[in-house]
């Protein structure tokens, strides 16, 4: 009867512990507006403020955050939702990708490595032309200068360190 106990009580720890494991891949694949999205948002949250970070390493991690905001971004316009719905995800990726921006001050150059911030930064800068001239294509008027006004402010952003 004892043995049994502790069989049921181990098969129910390993139900709550897969079930949560389980929520959290199917967060990860989430998108903005599904019900398990704010859980991926409080990951990367708690990414950030759980772990003892340098300052290139906080801007890799919000590189990595904004190639995230731009995929879904990506994959909401994919599905065909409207700009209202994918425009909020944009301003998060801009968020992202000025934290990260805000790393490179020439203390921090002097301090540590930066070029693995430069090179993310490049490649982001590449997605992010290649993904806003499309939605510049398909979107229209209004919202069409909202993320034209967006690239922008990003674009003379990352121009100031010379990522062109």
């Amino acid at each position: 009867m004892y043995k049994g106990n502790i069989f049921i009580t181990l098969l129910i720890l390993c139900a709550i512990v897969g079930g949560i494991y389980g929520t959290y891949i199917l967060a990860l694949k989430s998108l903005p507006g599904e019900f398990l999205y704010p859980i991926k948002t409080e990951t990367e949250t708690l990414k950030l403020s759980t772990t003892e970070l340098s300052r290139v390493q906080r801007a890799l991690i919000y590189i990595e955050f904004a190639n995230k905001r731009l995929d879904e971004a990506e994959a909401l316009q994919k599905k065909g939702k409207s700009p209202a719905k994918i425009l909020p995800v944009i301003e998060k990726f801009l968020e992202n990708e000025q934290f990260a921006l805000s790393v490179m001050t020439k203390e921090t150059a002097r301090v540590e490595n930066t070029t693995p911030v430069y090179v993310g930064l490049r490649a982001l800068l590449e997605k992010q032309e290649k993904i806003l001239n499309r939605f510049l294509e398909t979107i229209p008027a209004p919202e069409f200068y909202q993320i034209l006004d967006i690239k922008t402010k990003s674009m003379e952003a990352l121009n100031e360190y010379n990522l062109r």
